[in-house]
Order: structure tokens, then sequence, then C-alpha cells
């Protein structure tokens, strides 16, 4: 994954088998796992499906949401990538990388500048 920021990497030691990423377009409405947001029929996503501890899990997340997962993560945050991503704004103190920023969805980026502005007026 090119241009990855690195800003989280899990290794619990755990073994997790991850099958292939698939990008459907949804049949039905859905949620993303990241955001809550709805994702509507006919809107494109990401499936990931694995194999965690002996547990089959399935996560669905959204355009905007992926592209900051894969700007930003190198590893996998399932369920996390905005608390992550917030932490790491903090930790960094709102100075990230402009072309990992760049590489997210505008939606994303919103968000993102979002956190920014909120850490800042505080």
């Amino acid at each position: 994954m090119s241009g990855c920021s690195c800003i989280f990497v899990e290794g619990d030691g755990d073994t997790c088998v991850v099958y292939p990423e698939e990008n459907p377009r949804a049949r039905r409405e859905h949620k993303c796992d990241e955001c809550d947001r709805v994702i509507k029929k006919g809107e494109y996503y990401f499936k990931e499906r694995f194999l965690y501890d002996g547990d089959f899990e399935t996560q669905k997340t959204c355009t905007d949401c992926m592209s900051v997962r894969k700007a930003f993560f190198c590893s996998f945050a399932f369920g996390t990538l905005w608390d992550e991503m917030e932490y790491h704004i903090e930790c960094e103190d709102g100075q990230l990388s402009s072309e990992a920023i760049l590489s997210c969805t505008p939606a994303a980026r919103y968000k993102i500048f979002d956190i920014i502005d909120r850490m800042w007026s505080e």
C-alpha cells in the first residue's frame, strides 16, 4: 500500500485469515461498520471477510472511510478507524501528511478537517 502514513499497526499475536476484499455495488442498504453511515442501494462499498480466533466476520466499509484507512492505516482497524484517527491527529497536533489527506475522498477530508478544527478550538 503506497503512501500509507502507518498510524496504527495491530499485532497482538492472534491469527487472522483475510479473504480478498470485494468492492460490490449495494443491492440493499447496509451500515458502514466504521462511521455508521447508511450505504445506500446502488452505492459502492468495501466488503472484507476474515476468520479471526475461529469466528468468521464480515466488515462493510463506505468508500469515504476506506479512503482514510488506505491513506493512514497499514493494518486492520475495524470499527475503530475514527477513534484511532482522532487520537493520531491529537498526537500530531493536527499536522498530517498532505499527500495522505489528498488521497482521501472529499467527504473524508471534511471529517478529518473537522476533527482538526475541533482540536485547535479547544
